[in-house]
């Protein structure tokens, strides 16, 4: 009898391991169908549109050089003179505009405004397949939808601040909407940085983020993910290469000095200087602005 029970024990566990196989085989597929389909995608729309205007300004260019360039003669000895045909007066470079064409998609030029208009059709698809993840702990592992939604989510985003981090579309003013796209809430006047967890961050208005300052609202613990989500208020001030970790709070008007890290659900209070690594308060403002402020009721 217990022979019989110590066989259904190992075919039960025999058959929660294909279980298991199976579901990681449908995570792994899960994932690469739709980050492949992320990547590929936007290709078309933005190979198309480039064509369209590059084709458009051909046209432009045919137009000028087959009847107003012929009445501007100054212009001859510097783009070329006008050509005597059978047929009649043609403007120079009008037989060539097809090998122009061609020769254009094998420049830098082509590369960026190609790669300018797949990251902008990339973005819809992006706020669609990007989504929030619940806080809490997960077992660190595809197979729980859970996380692999946050996987899905980490590679997307890690695509886009690969592609587009150095070029002035990923660092500057457009990355607004990358990070918007991506679930991040940004307040005015603020230029993100790193931000590994977008649908998890938020930042208020007027916030300062320094030079590769990384705000991070996961921390992977040995087969465990723990998500919390970060938040920065208003007028706050983050310094160069400073690390910000999960479930962290920085109320308004908080200064984290470069290289510092801010723990795990670490609260900061409004009107504090912190410094460190874990970060500790270094300079407490609050008492100076509570003065300020009856000084100021008095007058």
């Amino acid at each position: 009898m217990s022979s019989g029970k110590k066989i259904d024990a190992d075919a039960l566990e025999i058959k929660g391991v294909v279980e298991e196989i199976k579901l990681g085989r449908y995570g792994g597929q899960w994932l690469s169908i739709h980050h492949t389909g992320f990547i590929i995608l936007p290709m078309f729309p933005a190979f198309i549109t480039t064509i369209i205007i590059f084709l458009g300004l051909l046209l432009v260019v045919d137009w000028f050089f087959s009847s107003p360039y012929l009445s501007m003669p100054f212009l001859w000895s510097i783009l070329g003179y006008p050509q005597i045909t059978a047929t009649g007066i043609k403007g120079v470079w009008q037989d060539s505009l097809w090998a122009w064409a061609f020769l254009f998609t094998f420049t830098p030029l082509f590369y960026v405004i190609i790669k300018f208009f797949y990251f902008l059709y990339s973005l819809p698809l992006a706020k669609l397949w990007v989504k929030p993840i619940p806080e809490g702990r997960y077992p660190y592992t595809p197979n729980h939808p859970i996380v692999r939604q946050w996987i899905l989510n980490a590679m997307i985003t890690g695509t886009y601040q690969n592609y587009y981090k150095e070029t002035p579309w990923g660092s500057a003013g457009l990355s607004r909407l990358m990070y918007k796209a991506l679930g991040c809430k940004i307040g005015k006047g603020v230029l993100p940085t790193v931000i590994v967890d977008p649908p998890l961050t938020e930042i208020g208005d007027n916030t300062v983020l320094g030079a590769y300052a990384l705000i991070a609202a996961h921390a992977i613990e040995g087969d465990t993910l723990f998500i919390a989500r970060t938040r920065i208020g208003n007028n706050c001030v983050i310094g160069t290469r400073a690390l910000i970790w999960p479930g962290a709070k920085l109320e308004d008007h908080v200064t984290v000095g470069s290289y510092s890290m801010v723990t795990r659900g670490k609260v900061l209070p409004s009107y504090t200087v912190w410094q460190g690594q874990p970060a500790v308060m270094v300079r407490d403002l609050r008492e100076k602005k509570q003065n300020g402020s009856k000084t100021e009721s008095k007058k």
